[in-house]
């Protein structure tokens, strides 16, 4: 087990890298097994709870898709789910770190990184020149230049260079804090390495127990071994970690939404509501001189129940986030902008009741297309933080 923990052979932590040599033997390792985990042991994973660094208790599903996201910039990077990949990358370093797999998309890093236009991703091992680091330099200019004066390039630079770090503390068996620690006032959850590091007692020897049996039966593809060591961490967590375990119920409401991505999704069905409700009002111009529609009017009724269908599906997605979150779902860019579409939406509807034309609905889905749109951007996390401190109020 100890062979996992062990790449510091390829790997300084996360964040240290441009000050460090790197002396690997680029020995060929074999690929892993597409997708290993089957579904009863894939769910499993999924719904184990972790603690991230900023403190907050997810469930796994979440930081594999995050971290997944982030390296890759893919859902589904070569048709691997992402828990699987994740899971690949702590068990198969060797493999992953020779596999062209970090996302670089920006033309002019791809110049300094001297690689092809047409490259989309690259390996971690690509990224050493010897025992140093081809960005080192760079880097460090990036980081003398003050935020204001830096240019494109060395925004994406750096943006490259936590990806490559992230990627670095994954393949090392960090961040993955399963493990909460036995009578720890804070609450302190620790990951594979960290766990290695406790003193003995009864609680780290079961911990330890349980990683041994995780780790080896996903190296080796043993199903039975796998669900063993996910069944013992599940136990642990419920046993030291009760007291900020998140509740079922809030756990089912990331699950879904990491799975469901309903705020993407109901962007297009505005979008179809906005094009059907259009056409409702030019047709009653058309051949009722713009009269209010009747209520039981075929053309009105599909139109407003695909709107009306938008909005409830918008409504149970954000209430489902607050779920997940354990508070209004407000705190940052991307959860006030769907909040901001979720009230145009519900105006939409308030005012369309009562003028009955189609005209209030069909502007207002298209403006929360638009809202919606906009918070899809990259320049807005989607991930659930916790709350920040001048907002950690009951106002």
């Amino acid at each position: 087990m100890r062979r996992l923990l062990a790449l510091a052979w390829a790997v300084p932590p996360a964040g240290q890298m441009h000050d460090h040599e790197h002396d690997h033997d680029h020995a060929p390792a074999a690929a892993p097994q597409l997708n290993f985990l089957g579904d009863g042991n894939r769910a499993l994973c999924e719904s184990l709870t972790m603690q991230d660094f900023r403190g907050r208790m997810k469930p796994l599903d979440t930081q594999a898709r995050e971290i997944s996201m982030k390296i890759t910039k893919r859902e589904s990077f070569e048709g691997w789910e992402p828990m699987d990949l994740y899971m690949s990358w702590l068990t198969n370093p060797e493999f992953w770190f020779e596999y062209p797999v970090l996302a670089v998309r920006f033309p002019g890093l791809k110049s300094l990184l001297g690689v092809s236009p047409e490259t989309r991703w690259v390996s971690a091992s690509s990224l050493l020149n010897g025992n140093q680091y081809v960005l080192a330099e760079p880097v460090r200019e990036a980081l003398r230049t003050p935020d204001r004066d830096r240019t494109k390039l060395q925004r994406q630079l750096l943006l490259f260079d936590e990806r490559f770090n992230i990627f670095w503390d994954v393949l090392n068996g960090g961040s993955l804090r399963l493990y909460p620690v036995a009578g720890d006032p804070a609450h302190t959850w620790v990951d594979f390495n960290g766990l290695l590091e406790q003193p003995g007692s009864e609680w780290a020897d079961r911990s330890r127990e349980a990683m041994d049996r995780l780790l080896s039966g996903l190296r080796a593809g043993d199903q039975q071994r796998i669900r063993a060591g996910l069944e013992a961490t599940a136990a642990l967590q419920r046993q030291y970690g009760a007291a900020v375990l998140p509740s079922a119920g809030a756990l089912k409401a990331e699950l879904w939404l990491n799975k469901a991505h309903p705020f993407r999704n109901v962007t297009l069905s505005y979008l179809a509501a906005f094009a059907v409700l259009l056409f409702a009002f030019f047709w009653s111009l058309a051949r009722r001189g713009g009269q209010p529609y009747p209520r039981r009017h075929p053309l009105y009724l599909a139109s407003l129940a695909l709107f009306v269908g938008s909005l409830a599906f918008h409504l149970v997605a954000y209430v489902l986030r607050w779920i997940a979150s354990g508070r209004a779902p407000l705190s940052n860019g991307y959860e006030s902008l769907i909040f901001i579409a979720l009230a145009t939406a519900v105006a939409g509807l308030i005012f369309e009741l009562r003028d009955r034309r189609g005209s209030s609905a069909g502007v207002s889905a298209l403006l929360t297309t638009v809202i919606l749109s906009v918070a899809m951007l990259s320049t807005f996390d989607p991930a659930i933080g916790p709350l920040v401190p001048v907002l950690a109020s009951y106002w």
